[in-house]
């Protein structure tokens, strides 16, 4: 069986026209951003029941299903770096992971890397662009210039 999902982000919640399109051309899967349920970003990526309930209930209402929801980079940079509040932000997810269980979405998404989160402003010197495979231009980030600095 094949199944259809595509990605949306907060916005979407606002698009009621733009959901029952997806609905309409077949759509039934979503992966979600997890800064689309209240209290997401404002807590270092802990997510309540009671506020995950109203994205869910909101979603169903065009019969999608949440088969993944995507936990932030910029919550995860302490980690990263290895910077003390790193521990809360770990604490959070895994309590955020037991929600999503409580709700049946299997699976929680880490963006392991994202490079516009290591860029933040007034720092520099800690990445510069390389050439790689095939003289494609990539971003090198020497964290360790990053941790110095921080």
């Amino acid at each position: 069986m094949i199944r259809i999902g595509t990605r949306v982000n907060p916005d979407w919640l606002d698009r009621p026209d733009d959901l029952k399109f997806l609905q309409q051309i077949g759509v039934g899967y979503l992966d979600i951003t997890l800064d689309m349920v209240e209290g997401y970003s404002e807590s270092h990526g802990r997510v309540e029941k009671a506020a995950l309930e109203r994205v869910v209930d909101g979603l169903s209402d065009f019969d999608f299903k949440i088969e993944r929801a995507n936990f932030l980079s910029r919550e995860l940079l302490p980690v990263y770096l290895g910077e003390p509040e790193g521990e809360r932000v770990i604490e959070n997810a895994a309590h955020t992971a037991g929600v999503l269980g409580e709700f049946g979405i299997p699976v929680m998404g880490l963006q392991a890397y994202s490079a516009g989160v290591h860029r933040p402003s007034g720092r520099t010197g800690i990445y510069d662009y390389r050439e790689g495979r095939g003289g494609y231009k990539q971003l090198h980030i020497d964290m360790r210039e990053s941790v110095k600095e921080a």
